[in-house]
């Protein structure tokens, strides 16, 4: 008969509010990767948007940028009748950030304007995706390629796998990853699909957030994390509760689980 998983959990005083940990604990370098990888709805977007605004508040000498995917079609996306992404909308808002529908920012939002705390680059959607998949793809492209260039950068991509398998750019996310310490650029990435990214995602990240996954693709993913115990992680990763993550820092051995900043969820 088949047994299941064993769970475990940290110790009490390793769990702490996420705002907490963003605001009080970890700091973020130039250059240092960070990925959030877990099932969809636990909060990655959140997070990451505000480990981007802690990045340029700990560096004042760098630029943040988001890549947002999901669809974006104009003012109204931050009003009532939306058809746009709540989330991110409302926390570049919340945060400081604002929005460009390309990169570089017009003149216009960069000389009569203060300086944001880090740039949401979200391109028109329109009803055409045909059209829309090459034209965004030369302004993701050209994000990734000015960052890696001019240095000092943090880059928040919301769905590596959206930009791999849709928009093909791979060879640029790879690049960041194995040679954008050098250049002091860093991507803060997030994915649902563990299994379906290049492995430098989570092989090349100084910090890492997991969350519980039932999916097996990704919990072998999680098991091949170099330099942690595979059984340990994956016995950490199960025995997380909804909406919690557990932070890991393979070069410094340090973990934490975190727990959901919104008030209310358990």
């Amino acid at each position: 008969m088949a047994t299941a998983p064993l769970k475990t959990r940290l110790p009490a005083e390793y769990h702490l509010p996420q705002d907490v940990f963003v605001e009080d604990y970890i700091e973020l370098k130039p250059g240092q990767h960070a990925s959030l990888i877990g099932p969809n709805g636990v909060g990655k977007t959140t997070l990451g948007m505000k480990l981007l605004k802690s990045a340029t508040d700990q560096n004042p000498q760098t630029i943040g940028i988001a890549l947002a995917m999901k669809p974006h079609r104009g003012p109204k996306s931050e009003g009532r009748r939306s058809t746009g992404d709540q989330t991110v909308a409302n926390l570049t808002r919340q945060l400081g950030g604002r929005t460009t529908r390309t990169w570089r920012p017009p003149w216009w939002q960069t000389m009569f304007q203060k300086e944001p705390a880090f740039w949401t680059v979200w391109p028109q959607h329109t009803k055409d995706f045909r059209a829309d998949k090459p034209r965004h793809r030369a302004i993701f492209e050209n994000a990734l390629i000015d960052s890696y260039n001019e240095g000092n950068r943090w880059i928040f991509a919301d769905e590596i796998f959206s930009l791999v398998a849709e928009l093909k750019l791979d060879p640029e996310l790879v690049h960041i990853w194995s040679k954008g310490r050098s250049m002091k650029t860093a991507i803060i990435g997030a994915t649902q699909r563990p299994a379906m990214v290049p492995r430098w995602m989570y092989s090349s990240a100084i910090h890492l957030f997991l969350w519980r996954d039932n999916d097996a693709e990704a919990r072998k993913r999680y098991g091949e994390i170099s330099g942690i115990d595979p059984k340990k992680l994956t016995a950490l990763t199960d025995g997380l509760r909804q909406h919690e993550c557990l932070y890991v820092c393979p070069t410094k051995d340090i973990m934490a689980c975190l727990t959901p900043a919104a008030p209310g969820v358990r």
